[in-house]
């Protein structure tokens, strides 16, 4: 469905002039250095699956996400989606692909979102049957039509999220591309997007594209991950792959009905008054650690925080400072 192989993209800055002589000399000759958003990045993506890519600020998703939707063109490589060329094939491309990006609207700010919806039907060409087939499900499932009479301007933006998504799946896309698509957004809100976007993959068999730095909307949904780190592909595989290669370790968090000198609590953080947390960083010691606080401390009560990809994408980046 998605094949990237090599691609590149580079963007050039005018070198800054330090003295006045080189601000002269930028009259005749203009210096540049040269900036690579992406550097030779290879993946695929499967049909009907979701691709989630994470990395820091600066990493290059979005550079990502623009070549791969077409709003931009790669400096070198090859990106094809269903075949297709995003650059090459622009009217027959973006018929079949959805956008959404979380920092920018789609939707007419002093109108309802019915009436962006209608526009978006007469954009895309999209029979009436089908357009209403598609408000009804999406609306349900969305949880947008009991607002979507209102102007965009007095809904919120956990509302005004949900109604863009809507537009971008309106055409009935067979790649949805969603940028950042909860950011800001409450913990119900982001809950009901994600059982959106799965509904979606599992009914209709749609490919989805997602970036976010909402690290459980990636665990929660993405059958595959591709980590970017200064424009370079560092993982492209499944969850259990990755936290196989990047353990992060487990911590446990205990309260004690009595404290006294022991030499676990030696080793341990005493985060309150009776309340301690300690570290297992191998897998074949967490078993015996385990063992140990059961057997040999009190306890009045014990947590385990788990490997959360979260704590192995931080794992993973520490490690490469």
């Amino acid at each position: 469905m998605i094949d990237v192989s090599h691609l590149s993209k580079s963007y050039f800055v005018t070198t800054p002039a330090k003295s006045w002589r080189q601000r002269l000399a930028l009259f005749s000759t203009r210096p540049q250095r040269e900036i690579k958003a992406l550097d030779t990045v290879s993946f695929q993506v499967e049909k009907g699956s979701i691709c989630g890519i994470i990395g820091l600020n600066g990493a290059g998703k979005s550079t990502l996400i623009k070549i791969l939707t077409g709003v931009i063109s790669q400096s070198s490589g090859r990106c094809l989606v269903d075949s297709m060329s995003p650059r090459d094939n622009r009217r027959r491309y973006t018929s079949g692909i959805g956008v959404v990006f979380g920092q920018r609207t789609q939707l007419l700010w002093d109108l309802p979102a019915t009436q962006t919806f209608q526009l978006h039907q007469r954009i895309y060409q999209i029979p009436q049957s089908r357009y209403r087939r598609n408000v009804v499900e999406f609306g349900d499932i969305l949880g947008v039509n009991e607002f979507a009479d209102r102007p965009v301007r007095l809904l919120s933006l956990g509302q005004r999220m949900r109604a863009e998504i809507m537009v971008a799946l309106l055409h009935d896309p067979h790649v949805l591309f969603l940028d950042e698509p909860t950011i800001g957004l409450d913990v119900l809100v982001k809950d009901k997007i994600r059982g959106a976007i799965s509904s979606l993959v599992q009914e209709r068999g749609t490919t989805v594209i997602l970036t976010s730095h909402d690290m459980t909307d990636i665990e929660q949904l993405s059958q595959q991950l591709l980590l970017l780190d200064q424009g370079r592909v560092k993982f492209s595989g499944n969850q259990d792959a990755f936290a196989s290669i990047h353990k992060a370790a487990k911590t446990y968090r205990f309260r004690l009905t009595n404290t006294f000198a022991h030499p676990l609590l030696a080793q341990a953080s005493e985060e309150e008054p009776g309340v301690y947390s300690i570290s297992e960083p191998s897998v074949e010691g967490e078993s015996e650690l385990l063992s140990q606080l059961c057997a040999e401390l009190p306890l009045a009560a014990l947590s385990v925080e788990s490997h959360c990809l979260e704590n192995l994408v931080k794992t993973y980046f520490r490690q490469s400072e």
